[in-house]
This record gives C-alpha cells, structure tokens and sequence, in this order.
C-alpha cells in the first residue's frame, strides 16, 4: 500500500494495473481506513484510482516480490511453517494467489505491517534519490516519512522514527 511523489514518467510495462479496489478491500477494511488515493498489490496487480507514479511501482513490486518470498517459504518449510503460524488459516493458500492473500492475513499485524511497508519505503526513497538532486534528498525523505506515518497505516511512530526507518 503506498501513495507516493507524483512524478509522470511512461508507465512500466512489467506491471499489471487495474483501476479500482483489490478484491480484498472489505477485509481490508477490517483493520486498515483506505484512502481514496492509496494503491494496494494483490499478487501481481496494483489496484488504485489511477495509473500509479514510478515511484510507487516501485514500492508496490516490493510488496509484490514480498508476496512471492511469502509463498516460496510456506511451500518450503510445508507443516514446520503451518505449526509456527497456528493463527493462519493453511488451507485457502494451497491454491493461485496463496502469497498474495497468506500476505495481506499477516498484513493486520501492525509489526509486520510495518517491517513491509519500511521495506518497500526504502525502496522507493531510493528510486527517488537516483533521480533528483542531493540538495533534494531531505525533502523527499521527509515526504514519505510523512506517507509512511499516514493513520490509514495505524502506525505509532514519530517523524523522527519515520525519518530512521527510510534512512
């Protein structure tokens, strides 16, 4: 989940966009306030109001690749992983899109909410920092700090921790 710089560069073609809600908004609204302008991946789609900047492409084929990690490790670690996770309903993901959904029943976890979401940040703090100049860098790290501090995440953290987090 992410909104981010609205920077206008041609869109990437590697990514799948569909303009609307993901298919997981009403449990999604169980733990998170959605804001008309946040974009959300499920599996190897973003979902958002509109074509999303590169930036956040960015920050969302993180989420995708952390889906995919997801799914890798379940399917490795088999029973181990199902035993360690007892809170994880196991069934529904031996299926397509497994990572993607066994993700976003973990995303309700604030803490793992958070390690995600400071992850793909840093990502797209970067991406971001390749492009403009350094006297630039502050602005923008402070702009998603912001982002990453927007209540929708429910997130308690200070602008000073945010500020870290992207670091």
């Amino acid at each position: 989940m992410a909104t981010g710089c609205r920077r206008t560069v041609g869109p990437d073609p590697t990514v799948k966009f569909v303009q609307g809600l993901p298919p997981n908004i009403e449990t999604l609204r169980t733990f998170l306030t959605p804001e008309p302008r946040m974009f959300y991946t499920y599996g190897d789609t973003i979902y958002g109001p509109e074509r999303p900047p590169p930036d956040v492409v960015e920050h969302e084929k993180i989420h995708m690749a952390q889906q995919e990690r997801l799914l890798r490790l379940i399917r490795a670690e088999g029973e181990a992983w199902k035993a360690r996770h007892p809170e994880v309903a196991y069934a529904p993901y031996l299926r397509d899109n497994m990572g993607a959904d066994l993700w976003w029943d973990k995303y309700h976890n604030p803490d793992f909410r958070l390690q995600q979401e400071v992850e793909a940040y840093r990502v797209q703090v970067r991406w971001i920092w390749a492009r403009v100049s350094k006297d630039s860098r502050r602005g923008v790290t402070i702009v998603l700090a912001a982002a990453l501090r927007n209540p929708s995440y429910g997130f308690k953290i200070t602008e000073a921790r945010a500020m870290r987090l992207l670091a």
